[in-house]
Formats: C-alpha cells, sequence, structure tokens
C-alpha cells in the first residue's frame, strides 16, 4: 500500500488482537472523556474480570477517572505494565488512584518486587503526627 492516510491508520484491538499490539491501545477505549462508550469498548473486553467488574460499577466520574488514569499509565509503562497495577492498586486498597496506579505500573515495568515486610507496618504514630492530636481520637 502507498505511504497515505490509509497506511497511518491506527489499528483498533480486536477479540484476537489485544490493545498491546495496536499502536495505542487507549486510544479509543481509555479516553475518560466517553465514559458512555464503556460497555462496548475493546480496551474493556481486555482487561481481567475484577478490574472490569469493578469499573463497570462505578459511577459515570469515578469510571471515566479510571480510564484517564488507566491511559496515562499505559502511556508511561506500557499496558501490560498499567493493567497489572491497576488490578494490584485495587486489590490492596479497594479503590483505583492515579498516583498509585501509576507508581505501581512504573514498578512493574522497571521489574522491581514491591517491599515485603517481616511484620505488619503499623502507621498509628505517622497518622497522629501529621494530623497533629495526641491520641487516636
Amino acid at each position: 500500500m502507498p505511504p497515505g492516510p490509509a497506511s497511518r491508520r491506527i489499528r483498533a484491538p480486536t477479540a484476537t488482537t489485544p490493545p498491546a499490539a495496536t499502536t495505542r491501545p487507549c486510544r479509543s477505549g481509555c479516553r475518560g472523556d466517553r465514559p458512555g462508550a464503556w460497555p462496548n469498548s475493546q480496551v474493556r473486553e481486555a482487561l481481567p474480570d475484577p478490574l472490569r467488574e469493578w469499573l463497570d460499577g462505578q459511577e459515570r466520574a469515578v469510571l471515566a477517572e479510571g480510564l484517564r488514569t488507566l491511559r496515562q499509565a499505559e502511556r508511561e509503562s506500557g499496558w501490560a505494565n498499567a493493567v497489572a497495577a491497576m488490578a494490584e492498586i485495587l486489590e490492596t486498597t479497594g479503590g483505583i488512584d492515579r498516583a498509585g496506579v501509576c507508581l505501581a505500573a512504573a514498578r512493574h515495568a522497571a521489574g522491581t518486587e514491591p517491599v515485603a515486610y517481616d511484620e505488619p507496618v503499623d502507621l498509628t504514630e505517622y497518622d497522629l503526627a501529621f494530623a497533629g492530636r495526641k491520641d487516636n481520637a
């Protein structure tokens, strides 16, 4: 095919082509400004069940922010790392926040494992100090 507009088209993900195989996986499914298109999104179909189900159950504004978060993490760290990070943050916190997802995606991209502590970490003292209170009341 000769060079021209048709040769520069970006392929959308399909059932046989995962989003990672496209030039920009989140181009149409992760914009965040079209949460109404989410139910028919090919990106939606490419997500693991727990993540997809959580996003499906969110209000429009939370869904839009989640899609923008996925898009940013995908741009910075790649599709597989973004999805793994988003699922990890959802599992550990019960929600999705952009800073946590992007940080986890960068960690996945770098091949760094999360810190494993021998004992549970108690941050109560820090919480009290930052809150400016002397007790937990």
